[in-house]
């Protein structure tokens, strides 16, 4: 299911605003041969990390819009 809620915070398209979309980035594409959910979920440990105040499912939108847009898909 998609979720096309807006979000105040998504600065998937900014990358001076947000330094760690590269590491995130990084850290999904390095682990992806080891399954999605293993990627996921270090990309996730990265942005909380550097964003603690997202609520978790904001997180996991933005993470997999960064994903998504960075390999050139579409939906």
């Amino acid at each position: 299911m998609c979720d096309f809620r807006i979000i105040e915070n998504d600065f998937a398209n900014d990358a001076q605003k947000c330094v760690c979309k590269p590491a995130v980035f990084n850290a999904y594409m390095s682990l992806k041969p080891h399954g999605h959910k293993r990627a996921m979920d270090a990309a996730m440990k990265i942005y909380t990390y550097h964003h603690p105040n997202d609520s978790i499912e904001d997180a996991q939108i933005t993470v997999e819009r960064w994903v998504v847009s960075a390999q050139g898909h579409v939906h």
